[in-house]
């Protein structure tokens, strides 16, 4: 409960109001401001629980690791019918292809999943995630087809 119960409760929704203004491109239609805006609080979703990790095993250690924490999170992540990942496709983009400088940019909907699409320089990749499968093409030739969560793997 907030100290001052008058200036208290909001602050989710003055977060998600501002992600989506931050996003907010008046040239766009509203199909792709509600697909920007999706990835936008994704992002924050995935900011979200990397803080929430964080500060876990920070309460972990001063515990002296006996709250079994690591392992609810651990069984929450593998329990049947949810997937999380949290990707940094930049990063993904320059190891797979050599290209660094890569910016999210707005592209057309294929309606199969999420879309996400990236440009550098002249370079153009589109990312298509459904259902844990995960499809990269730079400059319309595929570099990667397969399991998300293994593309994560090779992360850094």
């Amino acid at each position: 409960m907030p100290a001052n119960k008058s200036k208290g409760g909001d602050t989710l929704a003055l977060f998600i109001a501002l992600e989506i203004k931050d996003t907010y491109d008046a040239d766009a239609t509203g199909e792709q401001q509600i697909e920007t805006a999706l990835r936008a609080i994704e992002r924050a979703r995935g900011d979200l629980d990397t803080v929430s990790e964080a500060l876990t095993r920070e309460l972990e250690k001063r515990r002296g690791g006996k709250d079994g924490a690591s392992e609810r999170r651990k069984a929450a992540r593998q329990a049947p019918g949810i997937f999380i990942i949290r990707f940094d496709f930049p990063a993904f983009l320059k190891r797979t292809t050599g290209i660094g400088g890569w910016k999210e940019v707005s592209g057309p909907d294929s309606r199969v999943g999420l879309d996400y699409w990236y440009r550098a320089g002249r370079h153009e990749a589109y990312i298509n995630v459904d259902q844990g499968h995960m499809t990269v093409s730079v400059d319309k030739g595929v570099v990667y087809e397969g399991s998300a969560d293994q593309a994560q793997c090779g992360e850094d």
